[in-house]
């Protein structure tokens, strides 16, 4: 028989009804926890199954192995970005003595000797598309593609990674030097948005590659301070990035290593130091301006250039893949991007000519021989 002792308005059991209370109610805590932790592995579980990997916020941070600096890239005195020779390309590139993907140099002697032969030549600008990226082989990229006319020469000066001001650059050093008949300039849609204007940095690649992984940017990102703070070598990147993306790292503490292996609990503790850090900076964060007007300056600069030195020039933009899927009106969209300036974008392009269906995918073989298509017919009419 139960004995309840009366304190005030409240009844207590005896020592050994306590006792069995206690104990159900352990035995609902484990049965609870069992459960939990049955649920935990069984998400876990599905995360790495449908594609998500353990000790980093984003997929793209994820490195099995050392993360290894792939010096691919090299800036000139004024902050354009070049490839080395000791650099990983795309199968069938071929790097000529300027750091760019061309068979032959990029010099005034050269375009003299090209314009003998009655051909005209063409300065193709723009980021990892024109570069070449990737259909399997350079040799089935449109700047390739482009190249085997009998009427003109193609001088390819994509680089991955590079934005407008990028764009400017090259032509405003490259354009006087080798006097072309025409300037094309390759706009993606996807990331070419400058949210701030950025200033060039004499000797600093717009990116810092890691080998077989992640390209970091040598800009500081502006969700985390000042804009126009910049990484001056690959190991303060690689520091940066690192200490807010990826458990990963050297420098992970004790804590931070000890829940690297799980795909859920890095990813919560990565978003709570992010957001952490977001306060921290609180009201100094930037905001970018909507529809910023930076990609429009650098695009209208690279036209007044053209114009003062009477050559002609040609704007393309390419669609993201998400643009695709989302049947984004690009013209309405992108609008800020041009303004006044004349540009066009290929109609036919749909999600199968892509190698993936995110922003950072590119044209596969398929989207690279219809942009060529597409842009091919735009060079004659310039040329005529």
């Amino acid at each position: 028989m139960r004995i309840f002792l009366k304190t005030g308005n409240k009844s207590k059991l005896d020592p050994a009804a306590r006792r069995a209370e206690k104990k159900r109610k352990w035995k609902v805590r484990k049965i609870r926890m069992v459960v939990f932790l049955g649920l935990f592995l069984v998400a876990e579980i599905v995360l790495r199954i449908v594609g998500f990997k353990p000790g980093v916020i984003v997929n793209a941070y994820y490195q099995p192995g050392d993360v290894v600096y792939d010096s691919v890239l090299v800036a000139d005195e004024m902050g354009i970005t070049h490839h080395l020779p000791n650099g990983s390309f795309y199968p069938g590139q071929v790097l000529n003595d300027q750091g760019f993907f061309g068979e032959i140099n990029y010099t005034p002697e050269v375009m003299d000797s090209i314009r003998a032969t009655g051909k005209k030549i063409i300065l193709l600008v723009g980021d990892s598309y024109t570069a070449g990226c990737c259909p399997g082989s350079y040799n089935l990229s449109f700047a390739k593609l482009l190249n085997e006319s009998d009427e003109y020469v193609v001088l390819n000066f994509g680089v991955g990674g590079t934005d407008p001001l990028h764009y400017e650059l090259v032509v405003k050093k490259y354009l006087p030097l080798l006097k072309p008949d025409l300037v094309s300039v390759v706009v993606y849609l996807g990331n070419d948005e400058m949210v701030y204007d950025r200033t060039p940095k004499p000797y600093v690649p717009v990116c810092y590659p890691v080998k077989d992984g992640f390209w970091f940017s040598s800009e500081y990102r502006i969700d985390f301070g000042d804009p126009d703070t910049y990484f001056k070598n690959f190991n303060e990147a690689k520091k940066f990035y690192y200490s807010y993306f990826s458990l990963r790292s050297d420098e992970s503490n004790w804590f931070e290593k000890s829940i690297r292996s799980s795909v859920i609990l890095s990813r919560l503790y990565l978003f709570a130091k992010i957001k952490h850090r977001r306060w921290q900076i609180g009201e100094d964060l930037y905001d970018p301006p909507e529809n910023p007007p930076y990609t429009y300056n650098h695009l209208k600069e690279i036209q007044q250039f053209c114009d003062v030195n009477e050559t002609d020039l040609l704007y393309t933009a390419i669609p993201s893949p998400v643009d695709i899927i989302d049947q984004v009106d690009v013209r309405k969209q992108y609008h800020y991007f041009f303004e006044d300036l004349p540009w066009s974008s290929p109609s036919t392009i749909k999600i199968e000519d892509y190698d993936g269906k995110e922003t950072g995918n590119h044209y596969n073989e398929e989207g690279h021989r219809k942009f060529t298509n597409f842009i091919r017919p735009l060079i004659e009419e310039k040329l005529k």
